[in-house]
């Protein structure tokens, strides 16, 4: 018994010892960090990094990589920003809508010449649409 307890204390005194030292270990080895976020979107550093080698393969040499870098980031924040907006702001448009407006163009142009043929006429293309609309 006295065995088995020494075993426990010793087992226990060796990953009390090891787990500060995984710890630290595992916040030396970053893998990648949140730099910015827009909206629900993030850029994350390895994305900077990536841009920055695709720059710097394309032969381009700039005076200093931290103003690059800057740059890149700016670039990306700039397009994140653009993108949310694009999600806040979309629009959707129903299939019946675009019939809606296209009957509503075709109608107007068959009035502008006179009738579906003449419509076909003009463009030189067949329109079965103009014909559905008008009823022929």
């Amino acid at each position: 018994m006295n065995k088995v307890r020494i075993c426990i204390f010793i087992l226990t005194a060796i990953f009390t010892q090891l787990l500060p030292a995984r710890a630290q270990f595992a916040q030396d080895s970053i893998i990648d960090g949140v730099v910015a976020v827009v909206g629900a979107n993030m850029i994350l550093k390895s994305d900077i990094e990536t841009q920055y080698l695709q720059f710097r393969a394309q032969g381009n040499i700039a005076g200093s990589s931290t103003n690059v870098k800057c740059t890149i980031l700016e670039n990306m924040l700039f397009q994140k920003l653009i993108y949310n907006q694009a999600q806040v702001d979309s629009v959707v448009v129903t299939e019946s809508m675009v019939d809606s407006e296209l009957d509503r163009r075709m109608r107007y142009m068959i009035s502008q010449v006179g009738s579906p043929d003449r419509l076909e006429e003009y463009f030189q293309k067949p329109s079965s649409r103009s014909r559905m609309i008008c009823g022929v």
